[in-house]
């Protein structure tokens, strides 16, 4: 076996049996257990393919006292067990020769069964992702905020120590996977620093505000009362006229509300609140942005 790693020597043994025919014709059928290698491609873990080659060389003889033929079935797969992670898509051989040797070479596909490591792996590490996310919806004055944060990432950091062990060791290729465990890693960090802004900003005392925090709830609020339909007045009128002059009346309405009342003011506390507001919508579309390319690059690959 020329791609063997454990143990290098010739097929057969003196106890074999050997079948001679009356017209001359000899049979010989050697067995053994092979132990081989195969160079592994894990970009697409756990939905990933693998070719393994088993080569037999003739050694000891050249081309002219030895010829291989092969069959066109492949491998026969007499007394084949089902094996729990891998399947086998298909197999197939060929024959290769110089001037000096021949051998044989046996490829077999393989495809990894992913249903494991989706429910071990995957699965808990989209839940670990959501679970993070709902740190935004904690009020600051609750007074949690800062501890759940915290459990959230360790407990995904102690997963990520766990599920490492049943990663593919491999420097040649990454797999995707990983780079999602990666990225799920440092949102979990951006978070957390998040969180901590959050809880400085909201003890703030002095009323000094920056402009970018002033527009930032200002947009909270336009976007907050876009949403309601009750938040701004909407027209309706069965003509043009009648159109006109609610339109008349509303504006003077507003006129007369903003000479009345003073403008809402702005403190630290709408501020948080705003942080929470934009967090909770940006990070959540971009985790779900990233978890839908990601395993779709891995499943239709």
């Amino acid at each position: 076996m020329k791609n063997g790693f454990t143990k290098f020597h010739e097929m057969g043994g003196d106890f074999y049996y050997i079948y001679i025919g009356s017209g001359g014709y000899v049979l010989w059928k050697p067995y053994e257990v092979f132990e081989t290698r195969c160079s592994i491609d894990i970009t697409y873990f756990p939905y990933d393919k693998q070719k393994c080659d088993i080569v037999f060389i003739v050694w000891s003889y050249s081309v002219i006292e030895v010829s291989i033929t092969k069959s066109s079935k492949g491998i026969d797969f007499y007394e084949f067990e089902e094996n729990s992670v891998w399947t086998v898509l298909n197999t197939y051989s060929k024959v290769q020769s110089d001037k000096y040797e021949s051998e044989i070479i046996f490829t077999i596909e393989l495809q990894r069964k992913p249903k494991y490591y989706v429910l071990n792996m995957i699965l808990p590490v989209m839940c670990l992702s959501l679970l993070a996310m709902l740190v935004f919806l904690i009020p600051v004055d609750a007074g949690e905020k800062m501890s759940y944060s915290i459990t959230v990432f360790l407990s995904f950091a102690v997963f990520l120590s766990i599920i490492s062990d049943g990663l593919p060791v491999n420097s040649e290729s990454t797999a995707i996977l990983s780079l999602y465990l990666i990225v799920q890693l440092g949102t979990g960090t951006f978070i957390l620093v998040v969180s901590a802004v959050q809880l400085r900003l909201h003890h703030r005392k002095n009323s000094n505000m920056s402009q970018i925090f002033i527009k930032l709830v200002k947009f909270e609020r336009f976007l907050k009362c876009k949403s309601r339909p009750g938040c701004r007045g909407k027209i309706s009128a069965s003509n043009k006229d009648e159109e006109q002059r609610d339109v008349t009346m509303v504006k003077e309405a507003i006129e007369e509300d903003k000479k009345e009342e003073p403008a809402p003011q702005i403190e630290w506390c709408d501020v948080t609140s705003a942080i929470d507001f934009f967090s909770f919508i940006i990070i959540g579309v971009a985790n779900i942005s990233i978890t839908c390319y990601l395993f779709n690059t891995i499943i239709s690959h």
